[in-house]
């Protein structure tokens, strides 16, 4: 019986692999829009940190979908607080001021997002005020719309 070959590999090649593999993984993610809240919640984790590509695959899930996701599941804290930091970050001019007060009425109909305002932290609070400023740039009665859903 012949033994098998071991084969190795140098580091270059494996962090070339590693970076091919992370590749398609952010295409999937941006061409993709998933089917339920844990798939929603492993994606956008999944471009962690990388602010520009979570609000482009925020703005890739329809409306309808995203309400789908919490109508029975809870919006977990830490998405929700990511997710508002990137819209805080990144949303800019009219169309994304739309945008954003749209998706943030929605994501506010999430099932128990009462308690889910209730233990948001001081820096959330700031990310809500900068997303609401900025969507009274464009429209003042829908910035007021956004601030009363998210006031505890």
């Amino acid at each position: 019986m012949a033994a098998k070959k071991k084969q190795t590999f140098d580091a270059e090649t494996l962090m070339q692999a590693q970076g091919q593999a992370q590749e398609e993984q952010k295409q999937r993610l941006l061409t993709q829009v998933p089917k339920t809240a844990a798939g929603f919640n492993r994606d956008f984790k999944a471009l962690k940190k990388n602010t520009t590509n979570q609000l482009a695959y925020l703005k890739r899930i329809p409306v309808a979908t995203l309400k789908g996701y919490f109508v029975k599941t809870e919006l977990e804290t830490e998405t929700f607080s990511e997710i508002l930091r990137t819209l805080s970050e990144k949303v800019s001019g009219a169309e994304d001021a739309k945008w954003a007060h749209t998706f943030m009425i929605n994501m506010s109909k999430a099932f128990k997002f009462d308690m889910t305002i209730m233990f948001i932290e001081d820096e959330e609070i700031d990310y809500i005020s900068s997303i609401v400023g900025k969507i009274r740039t464009v429209d003042a009665t829908k910035a007021d719309e956004v601030k009363a859903a998210y006031d505890d």
